[in-house]
Order: C-alpha cells, then sequence, then structure tokens
C-alpha cells in the first residue's frame, strides 16, 4: 500500500472550511429568507404551499441527482471522465423534470403553481452541482461558495422585489427559480468553462462509463432519497391530517433548526476529500478525523438546544410573528431533533468518506419506516408536536445504527490484510 502522511495541513484546511461554510450559510440563509419573506408578506398557507413543493421535490431530486457530487469529491483516481459525470446528470435531470410533471397530476392551482416552480429552481440547481462536484474534488469550495452567494442574493433580491411589485407570492417563487437559471447559465458555465475549456460542460456519451458510474452511485441516489424523504415525511402527514396552513408553520420553525447543521454540512465537505484519503491510508487516520467531526456536531448542537431554550419565543415572534411564536414547544422539539441530526449527519459524511456506500441504503430504509410509522401514531394526534417527536424519533435510529455499523466496517477493515 503506498505510504500516506496523515499530517492535516491545518491552515488550508480551514480556508476551505471558511469558504464552506460561508457558502453554506448565506445559501441556506436565503432560503431561510425567503420562508420569511412568505410568511411576513403572505400566510401560512403560502408557505406552506412552498415547503411543500420543496418537500416533494426534494426526495425526486436526490434519486436522480444520484449524489454524483459526492463521488466526484471522492474519487481520487479519476476514474470516471467529466463528461461522464455530465451525461449521466442531464439523464437524472430529464428523469427528475418527468417524475415531478407526473406528481403534479394530483394538485392544482397555488399549489400546482408552487410545485413548478420550485421544480424549475432544482433543476437548475441540479445542473450547476455537477459543476460543484469537480470544484469539489479539487478542494476549490471558494469557487462554489462565490456561486451559491451569488444565486443567495440574486434569488432573494428578485423574490422580494417581485412581491412587492406585483403583490403575488406566486410571481415571487417564479422569480426565484428565474434567479437560479440565470446564475447557473453565466457565473456557473464560466466557472466549468475556465476549468475544463470552452467544451467543459459537453456530455461525453461514453455509454459503459456512464453505465458504471450510474451503477456506483446509483446506491448513493437510494440513500440521499431516503434521507430526504425521512426529513419530509413529518410535511406529507401533517398535509393529508391537518392541512397546508400547518406544514407551513411546521416548515418555517423547522428552518431555524437547519441553521445550526450548516456548520456540520460545511465541515463535512471540507474534510470529506481527506478522510476519503485517510480511510484508504489506514484506520487511525480516519478515526481522527471522523473523531474532531462527531465531536464538532455535538457541541453545535446543544449550543443550538441551549439558545432555542432560552430565546426560542421571542426569536420566532420577531422572524415570523405571533402565530408562529405560540409553537414554541414544538420549536424546541425540533432543535432537539437537530442535535441529533447533527450527529446522524456526521455519521454519513464518515461512511460516505470510507466509500461505506450500500451500507447506508437499509439503515435508512429503517429509518424511514420507523418515522412513517410515528408520524401515522402521532400527527394525526398532536399535530406539529407529534410531526417534531416522530423526527427525532427517525434521526435516533439513524444515528445509532451509523455509527455501529461505522465502527464495526473500520475495525473489519482494519484486520483485513494489505
Amino acid at each position: 500500500m503506498a505510504a500516506y502522511s496523515t499530517a492535516i495541513p491545518e491552515k488550508s484546511l480551514r480556508v476551505t472550511f471558511t469558504w464552506a461554510l460561508a457558502g453554506n450559510v448565506i445559501y441556506s440563509a436565503s432560503q431561510w429568507l425567503a420562508v420569511v419573506i412568505l410568511a411576513k408578506l403572505g400566510n401560512p398557507a403560502v408557505v406552506g404551499e412552498f415547503a411543500l413543493g420543496l418537500a416533494i421535490t426534494a426526495p425526486i431530486v436526490m434519486l436522480t441527482n444520484l449524489q454524483l457530487r459526492t463521488v466526484q469529491a471522492t474519487d481520487t483516481g479519476a476514474r470516471f471522465a467529466f463528461g461522464d459525470y455530465v451525461a449521466l446528470r442531464l439523464l437524472g435531470a430529464t428523469a427528475f423534470v418527468l417524475a415531478v410533471a407526473a406528481v403534479g397530476t394530483r394538485y392544482h392551482g397555488a399549489t400546482l403553481a408552487a410545485l413548478l416552480a420550485v421544480a424549475a429552481m432544482k433543476t437548475s440547481e441540479s445542473l450547476s452541482d455537477v459543476g460543484y462536484g469537480l470544484l469539489h474534488g479539487r478542494e476549490r469550495l471558494d469557487r462554489i461558495a462565490q456561486s451559491q452567494i451569488l444565486r443567495a442574493a440574486a434569488s432573494v433580491c428578485a423574490m422580494w422585489a417581485v412581491i412587492v411589485w406585483t403583490g403575488s407570492c406566486l410571481a415571487g417563487i417564479a422569480a426565484l427559480a428565474v434567479a437560479y437559471w440565470l446564475t447557473m447559465m453565466t457565473f456557473d458555465l464560466a466557472l466549468i468553462t475556465s476549468a475544463m475549456g470552452a467544451r467543459g460542460w459537453f456530455p461525453a456519451w461514453n455509454w459503459p462509463g456512464i453505465r458504471e458510474l450510474f451503477q456506483m452511485s446509483a446506491p448513493l441516489g437510494l440513500t440521499l432519497l431516503l434521507v430526504s424523504l425521512n426529513a419530509n415525511l413529518p410535511r406529507y402527514f401533517l398535509e393529508h391530517y391537518r392541512g397546508v396552513g400547518q406544514v407551513g408553520i411546521f416548515s418555517a420553525l423547522a428552518y431555524v433548526t437547519l441553521s445550526a447543521n450548516l456548520f456540520v454540512m460545511a465541515l463535512g465537505q471540507a474534510m470529506m476529500p481527506r478522510m476519503a484519503q485517510a480511510s484508504a491510508a489506514g484506520a487511525a487516520a480516519f478515526r481522527r478525523l471522523s473523531g474532531k467531526l462527531f465531536l464538532m456536531a455535538g457541541v453545535v448542537g446543544a449550543l443550538g438546544l441551549a439558545g432555542a431554550a432560552l430565546v426560542g419565543r421571542p426569536l420566532l415572534d420577531l422572524l415570523y410573528g405571533p402565530e408562529y411564536a405560540k409553537e414554541h414547544r414544538v420549536f424546541l422539539w425540533l432543535m432537539f431533533s437537530g442535535v441529533i441530526a447533527h450527529l446522524a449527519s456526521a455519521a454519513g459524511y464518515s461512511l460516505t468518506s470510507a466509500r461505506f456506500f450500500r451500507a447506508q441504503f437499509p439503515i435508512l430504509l429503517a429509518v424511514c419506516a420507523v418515522t412513517a410509522g410515528a408520524c401515522a401514531i402521532l400527527v394525526p394526534k398532536l399535530g406539529t408536536m407529534g410531526a417534531a417527536m416522530a423526527q427525532a424519533g427517525g434521526y435516533a435510529v439513524q444515528f445509532s445504527c451509523s455509527l455501529a455499523y461505522l465502527v464495526f466496517a473500520m475495525r473489519r477493515r482494519s484486520r483485513a490484510p494489505t
């Protein structure tokens, strides 16, 4: 086995992490601000329509994206050409559009319009993501962050301006999608052109390579489908039993909890290429890096929960209004769920970095079953509180099972002959 230095250049990692954190924070803040704008200028039903559009499209796009960015970032041997990734992503984007069109037949009116606008937004995001994968593998998270920041600023400004101008929240959601496409067709296209040349975005249509890449990434796509499905199951049950307004309230509260996970996401993305190298080199180097990730995830979650306990109600009143603030007990449950989610996310990054792709699918399948069962029991009786409690139970199963498998698999790998 080739020698590998376990020394981590801390300054370089800090710079990479800082860019990843900045990009994720500002990008996610823009999505959060979109919800705040809809809550302030609209009503819970409008927020619910937007949130339901996200909840419907998210699992589908996670499946059709096949998590190619992660495969690219951990492809340390350059096994596949960039054109192979582009070709497979174009096929996946086509499948996504067709799937959303099929699901959209059960909706109508404002809900259908919001769904189609969100689908357009996600399609653009998917095409940009394959370029992000190339940059991620080269540890150019600064370029990715610049694209995210530009997209965030353009989309929020466009949404606010159009709603103020037209008085229509649906028109504002459509403006959000237009801003996404303009960013992809200008800034992101220029990024890949500078990295790969004028033909950088062109697909290779190397069918044997595409088939092999699909077979490798399909388990990741299925895994991410289940991750997204698990996160959105409470919204589906709330829409069925309590209506789209309750979906809006639950989603607005949940967006606050997502802000704490940005730190974990940024750290995981920054560390993932090096964790992949450390995993290939030996268990000791990998354990040190993954241990740091778990520690920071736990600290961030605990701080977020403490903050929610101290200032949760006035914070919700300031952000959304009194109709949301009265659900502060649900907010506390969601923050508690977030602590477990952060730890589960750290375990997921560790499993992916070690390229334990297939093992994650049965774990997430069990998690979805637990969350769905808990929602079926708790949501009809407790509404948003039941949804938050069910989500916490699902994340607890995800964390415990992922950690147990990670420990088992790394011990087995360390005992394997080299």
